[in-house]
């Protein structure tokens, strides 16, 4: 088997410190002991050929006694029990990768710039190989493990290993919306239901909106993503049925201010309704500008969030000619229009996001016990503080928006809608494949 370089780059420009061993880290398994030393720049890792075998093809190939024969010299290894020993291989192109130690040069070997990081990445690769626990803090990080996965020909046991890190992971998770279209890549190639959808609600949310395009096409620059014509069609599909949802909630909307038509009616449903289309009208006179893809999530959202309060006079009228109490007619059209309008808005409002649970991303009020698993998707503000200490001022629903509430609010959730959910039919590979 001819020698492969890693094609991780490690950095940028040489540095002229040599590389030398100052750390050591041993995997330990139960009823096996280490059999083998790979040198990764600065690093010494005693793992088991068992378990690399076991879930890298390259490793299959790479630690077999043809591949590494016996030692020509009589000196023993370092350890009694090693067997096969390995150190890093740099080339010119600045690769680096795993070479038999009998068959380093002799001379002094040099570090890279960014050295440290393709360490943790293969550091985190053997945490993936032993089932370990880690965090993942950036795409930076999640990027060269792929790419170290995809190298050693370990990719299904590092899309288990993902998945199991994620929600333990806020630094990558918080990255995801800023970097949606390389996340959808990497979650594809590793083939990870959970960053998958996590990344396309976003990248299905962004699509058309120009801050977030240029802020996708920056990130490509460094870490091109190629979605392929398959997905690039599932996300057209799916922005097609978020603005049929969008065009259902407005119609919805619609048909509730049509109640209105006789101004001497005093029904309940028709006062109500008349007050609904009142505060549309008002939140709609003060945008700056007209409602667009920009600020329509949080323009819904804040009618989600709104109480609809009635006119105190029209409320006197109505409970005059209805023979009801003046409170109880208060509190019928108050609770009427908003139930109404949040039944209208529900399917917009939903929030698919499954790596942004609580305490980051707080209901403001609290859901009835059938709607528990609804978040709202454009107006919960980011903060610690408990719900029933946060409020949401309508129309705070945008990226760096001006979000009120007690606590530590500090930044609201993106400026798009966030309900677009994927089945397991969708998803672009086959869940059946064991091995890829």
């Amino acid at each position: 088997m001819a020698d492969r370089v890693n094609p991780v780059p490690v950095g940028d420009a040489y540095s002229m410190t040599d590389i030398v061993v100052t750390k050591s880290a041993t995997y330990r398994m139960t009823g096996l002991v280490p059999d083998v030393r790979l040198a990764v720049f600065d690093t010494e890792f005693f793992v088991h050929s068992q378990v690399l075998r076991l879930h890298s093809g390259y490793f299959r190939t790479f630690l077999t006694p043809a591949y590494h024969p016996p030692r020509s010299d009589t000196s023993p290894p370092a350890h009694a029990t090693i067997r096969y020993e390995c150190g890093t291989k740099i080339d010119a192109d600045a690769a680096w990768g795993l070479q038999r130690l009998s068959e380093l040069p002799d001379l002094p070997r040099t570090s890279l710039f960014h050295a440290e990081h393709c360490r943790r990445a293969f550091q985190q690769l053997l945490d993936a190989l032993y089932s370990r626990r880690s965090i993942l803090c950036t795409m930076r990080e999640l990027r060269q493990l792929v790419q170290l996965a995809d190298f050693y020909l370990a990719l299904p046991i590092v899309s288990t290993f993902v998945d199991a890190n994620l929600h333990e992971s806020p630094g990558l998770t918080r990255s995801i919306p800023a970097h949606a279209t390389e996340a959808l890549s990497l979650a594809k190639t590793i083939r990870s239901p959970v960053l998958f959808r996590e990344a396309f609600v976003h990248a299905v949310g962004q699509k058309g909106l120009c801050t977030f395009n240029d802020a996708s096409a920056s990130a490509s620059t460094h870490a091109p993503a190629t979605l392929g014509a398959n997905l690039t069609q599932l996300i057209d599909k799916h922005h097609g049925l978020l603005r049929a949802r969008v065009a259902e909630a407005s119609h919805a909307l619609l048909c509730i201010c049509s109640r209105t038509s006789d101004s001497e009616s005093y029904d309940s449903s028709t006062l109500w309704a008349g007050m609904v289309e009142r505060q549309i009208k008002e939140k709609l006179r003060s945008l700056r500008h007209s409602l667009s893809l920009e600020n329509e999530a949080a323009f819904y959202g804040s009618l989600y969030e709104n109480t609809f309060e009635p006119d105190p006079e029209l409320c006197k009228i109505a409970a005059k000619h209805l023979f009801q109490s003046l409170e109880e007619v208060t509190r019928h059209m108050r609770s009427a229009a908003t139930a109404a309008v949040r039944a209208a808005l529900r399917p917009l409002m939903l929030n698919s996001l499954r790596l942004h649970s609580e305490p980051l991303y707080v209901v403001a009020m609290p859901l009835p016990d059938h709607e528990r698993g609804e978040r709202r998707s454009a107006t919960a503000t980011v903060t610690a503080t408990p719900p029933t200490t946060t409020t949401t001022t309508g129309g705070s629903g945008g990226a760096g928006g001006s979000g009120s509430g007690s606590g530590n609010a500090s930044s609201s959730l993106p400026p798009y809608f966030l309900c677009t959910d994927v089945s397991n039919e969708e998803l672009p590979w086959d869940e059946a494949e064991l091995d890829w």
